[in-house]
């Protein structure tokens, strides 16, 4: 799906315990210099022990042991 992109660079808010806020960015950088940037919020956060079903997606894990939302809650 990504073939022939080179650079994938993913900015996040640092872990705080508010779980009812998040702000990020996606960017895929190609290889003729096309930049394709997505804003992060909320609508796409799912914290941690949440199920996903019936769908394709792709995923990214931004936080991670104590850092989780959940966990700093």
């Amino acid at each position: 799906m990504l073939k022939g992109f080179t650079k994938i660079n993913i900015t996040a808010e640092e872990p705080d315990i508010n779980m009812y806020h998040f702000d990020g960015s996606f960017t895929i950088k190609s290889h003729n210099e096309t930049v394709n940037q997505v804003d992060l919020n909320l609508i796409n956060f799912v914290p941690r022990g949440c199920v996903v079903c019936n769908c394709k997606m792709y995923a990214v894990v931004v936080y991670t042991g104590v850092d989780t939302k959940i966990i700093l809650n």
